[in-house]
């Protein structure tokens, strides 16, 4: 995986920034990954879209950063989000302050920047 460290803190917490369109309710990820919304000069902005129109964005600096990566990186962005909100304990109106959440995060920002 080849991304900017940086930039993956600052896409993720831009959660509420693609535009009111969503794509066709659909289990698969094709649909989910709503691809490169936004090529800027030295960053691309790549979107994704949960089935509870949780919106995510991604900026990455890496000009050989491929969508098959950046498709990944948001599974597993995806995966760990699903596992904070089965938490019953946890509030959707919240800031997300879970440690495990925190850690997971850690270890997809290592594993990106090892790539």
């Amino acid at each position: 995986m080849v991304c900017c460290v940086q930039c993956i803190t600052l896409g993720f917490s831009m959660t509420t920034t693609v535009a009111n369109t969503t794509p066709k309710a659909s289990a698969s990820d094709r649909d989910m990954f709503l691809g490169l919304l936004f090529p800027a000069d030295e960053h691309r902005l790549y979107g994704y879209v949960t089935s509870t129109n949780i919106k995510l964005v991604l900026v990455v600096s890496d000009p050989a950063a491929v969508d098959r990566d950046i498709k990944k990186l948001f599974r597993s962005i995806h995966e760990s989000y699903i596992a904070l909100v089965s938490n019953p304990f946890y509030n959707p109106d919240s800031v997300i302050e879970s440690k495990k959440f925190d850690s997971s995060m850690d270890a997809l920002l290592v594993d990106t920047s090892k790539s």
